[in-house]
């Protein structure tokens, strides 16, 4: 049998380098047992790190990362094991080229 992808709909996040950042998964897009969902942080040279799952206050999955890489990386989602979502992360350095702090939303 063929595994369905269960789309997750976020906006494409940003992360600043070395900087701790969360991210939620809404709990009802993921038909999954949020207990059973493990994740993994992918950075644009296909290193795999664990990553840390807790419960938001809603009880959505929240994810905590930190990257260490600038560029495209991926939050690859599992319940059970098995591949459910690849959520697109890009990663940028903490100082904008020009010299001016990057804005922090």
């Amino acid at each position: 049998g063929k595994t369905e992808e269960i789309p997750v709909i976020v906006e494409t996040p940003t992360a600043v380098l070395g900087q701790p950042t969360k991210l939620t998964v809404p709990a009802d897009e993921l038909v999954a047992n949020p207990e059973n969902i493990t994740a993994e942080l992918v950075d644009p040279q296909g290193v795999k790190t664990p990553l840390i799952i807790s419960n938001a206050s809603d009880g959505s999955p929240l994810i905590e990362f930190s990257p260490k890489n600038p560029g495209p990386h991926k939050i690859a989602l599992y319940d059970d094991g098995k591949k459910i979502s690849d959520v697109p992360v890009d990663a940028v350095a903490p100082i904008a080229r020009k010299g001016e702090l990057a804005s922090i939303d």
